[in-house]
This record gives structure tokens, sequence and C-alpha cells, in this order.
């Protein structure tokens, strides 16, 4: 964690420990109908507005053996009763991924950018199905816009709540609060300011969530959340209509292509004809191995931790594989070459790395989420996608490679 996160996350931490020092009152039954009198205040007031936007600036710090830490940000525009505008952008290093949703209160349209791929779907409902969407739902978890634009919010902020302590007033950037102290969806040790004024809204949040980047590792993650609001514009009809580009590609399910990833649809076809140069200059074709052997191509990222991650066991087990005429490349997704040798200058490695910086082969592979490991036959065909990193996926890859290998014998 950086210094400024750092001190940003332990003042916050630092103000609940103070205001829980002070001698307030213990009452539970009290404390609770305190929180309950917020947030219908709240609710309240979002239902009478017109219209109203929230800006959520999120810091986020993971410990462990590999501590990491990052920000994102939120921005949603709501035009009551049912219009609504949502962009999430997460950047990492030089790269950035966006969501987009976009309704007029009928029909709603969803894109994900990923470096410059973009992919999108459509479906009917306004703001009350923003939620239903599970690409919506798992990007907007624990950003507390869930929670503020949920259609029951009353209902469904106190059902999620326990052990609730009223911990007194204080100030936020000038803002008067309540603050309380709950377990939000059986996480302990979550702090929570409300506005007090004439606009009682939710203005910071801090707590600690479980983490798991893959199934074998477990972490907690340290998020601090401030919400930024709105209440006294007008939104035409424009902000709520998207321009899609014209080389995004349509799918059914953002979060299922993302998962399991678009190259599936070319399984058992030819695998698309691209030309790269390899980081030592060289021209890389995969053609040139049609007939001869059979090829492992791993797509990563340096911004995509579990690719880089993933990368020494991949490596690892494919070195096996050498004897019996299998070709390993490393594709790097949308970087300059400058940062892919400034990376590997400090990672062991027997493999050739093929430069994809304008993100071609990705394109043309339909390559979404990365890591994403693909096996090409002898016959130039595409015979398994795997998408992830961790011991089970490399076990999926081993044993579709034996497979695939103990086929093409003569």
């Amino acid at each position: 964690m950086n210094r400024a996160i750092r001190c940003a996350v332990l003042a916050t931490a630092t103000m609940a420990s103070s205001l829980m020092a002070q001698d307030t009152p213990t009452n539970p039954v009290q404390d609770v109908r305190e929180l309950d009198v917020a947030v219908r205040r709240m609710a309240a007031f979002l239902k009478s507005l017109p219209s109203y936007h929230i800006e959520v600036r999120q810091q986020w710090s993971v410990g462990g053996e590999q501590p990491s830490k990052g920000a994102n940000q939120y921005q949603l525009t709501v035009r009551n009763p049912a219009s609504y505008r949502l962009e999430v952008t997460s950047p990492v290093a030089a790269k950035k991924n966006a969501l987009m949703c976009v309704s007029d209160g009928k029909a709603t349209v969803r894109m994900f950018t990923f470096g410059e791929t973009s992919i999108y779907s459509s479906g009917q409902g306004g703001l009350d199905q923003m939620l239903k969407d599970r690409m919506t739902d798992t990007t907007l978890k624990d950003s507390w816009l869930d929670v503020v634009s949920h259609p029951n919010l009353h209902a469904d902020m106190m059902a999620s709540v326990a052990n609730v302590k009223y911990l007194g007033e204080n100030e936020v950037a000038g803002v008067k609060t309540k603050v309380f102290q709950l377990d939000w969806q059986r996480t302990p040790g979550c702090t929570l300011w409300f506005g007090t004024g004439d606009r009682p809204l939710l203005v910071q949040a801090l707590g600690t969530f479980p983490f798991s980047p893959q199934p074998d590792k477990k972490q907690e993650m340290t998020v601090k959340t401030r919400l930024v609001w709105k209440t006294g514009d007008t939104y035409g009809e424009e902000l709520f209509r998207v321009k899609i580009p014209q080389d995004a590609m349509k799918v059914s399910d953002i979060h299922a292509s993302l998962i399991e990833g678009g190259t599936r649809d070319l399984l058992g076809q030819p695998a698309p004809s691209v030309q790269l140069k390899q980081l030592d200059g060289q021209p890389w074709r995969l053609r040139r191995h049609q007939g001869k052997d059979t090829v492992v191509i791993f797509f990563w990222s340096t911004w995509a931790v579990p690719s880089t991650e993933h990368m020494p066991a991949v490596l690892d087990f494919v070195e096996k594989y050498k004897q019996q005429g299998v070709a390993f490349y490393a594709i790097n997704v949308g970087q300059a070459e400058n940062e892919v040798r400034t990376h590997l200058q400090n990672v062991k490695h027997d493999v050739i790395v093929v430069l994809d910086s304008k993100e071609a082969a990705a394109k043309a592979f339909r390559v979404t989420s990365l890591p994403t490991t693909l096996l090409v036959g002898k016959d130039g065909t595409l015979q398994a996608v795997h998408v992830g990193s961790g011991a089970h996926m490399l076990k999926l890859i081993d044993d579709d490679l034996r497979q695939l290998l103990s086929l093409e014998k003569p």
C-alpha cells in the first residue's frame, strides 16, 4: 500500500476507533433504531428527487505474501423513475477495464471494454433491473452503489446488517454525519457515515472483506469508499444512450463471455491467421507449425496479475512436453515492447515471448480474460481453451494436452 492510501485508510480507521473510545452510551435496540431512521431518510430522499448523480471514489489494499493496492471509480446517474447511466473504471498500470450500463428506462445496453476490445449485450428494463444482471451485480459488489441504488433500499440494507453500534457524530469533508459500526453481510467491523442535514445520504464506508483471487488462496481486502453526491442537476435524453463501437462483439451474457471466453466458439475451426513480432525481433506466424507441431499459446499481461503469477507454473509444465513436439508461446496483450522487457528482466524464463501491442491476436482469438491458454493441434485447428489460473487449471490443461498428443500420434 503506498503512503497516500495507507494514510487515508489509517486516518479513517483511527477516526472510527476514536469515536468508539468516546463515552457513547451503548444501547443495542436504540442503536438499531438510529440506523433504521438514517436508512429510511436516505431511501425517502432519493425517491423524492427527479434525478441524482453519485461518484464513488474507492481505494483498496490487499495484504499477505503478495500485497497489492488499487483504486476503482464508479459513476451512477439516475433520472427517476427508471433511467440510469452507470460507468465503472478500474485502472491497472497503463490499462483500463471499463463497464458501462445505459438505460432509457425501457431497454438496457451493457458494454465492457478490455483494453482496445469491447463486448456488449442488450436487454429489457430500467433501474429496477440493473442488479439482476450478473456482470453488473458482481462489479458493484462492495462499491455501495449496489446498496443505495437497490429498489427496496431500506428493507435490503436493514436485512444485511447485524451487531449495530452507534458511535456518535463526526464530520466527513465538511459534512456532519452519524457514524455506525456494524457487521455487513456477515462481515464484521464495517463502518458507515450518514449525513444528518437536509441531504441524509451515505457519504463514506470503511470495511475489510474476504478476497479470493484464486480458489486456493484466501486473503482480506481493506476498502475505503467515498460517495460524492449531486442532487440538483437535470439530465437530458442523450445521456441515457450509448454509442457502440463498430468492432464491438455482441454477446448474450458479458459475465459468461469473460469467464468462459468467446474463444470457445472457435473450437474445432482453423486457428486465426495473425502475423506478429517476437520480443527478439523475429516475425511470428502460427501457421508455420501446421502439419508439424502441437502449439500451446498463453495470453498474458503484466497488469493482469493472475497471468504473471500463473506463467512460471505453465512454463515448468510445458517444459516436459518439448521433446514431444510441443511449441510454446507467451503472447503479451496490449503492452509496448519496453514494458514487456522491463518486466521480464526480473523473471526467469525460457520461452518465446510474442508482442500483441495492438491486440490483433487477442481480438482474432476472442480473448476477453487473462490468462487464457489455447491448445492448437498439428492440423492447425483450435482444440482446447482454458481461462484462468491455479493448480486446478494446470491439471485441466495437462489432461487436454496429453489427450491431444495421444490422438496425434502417427
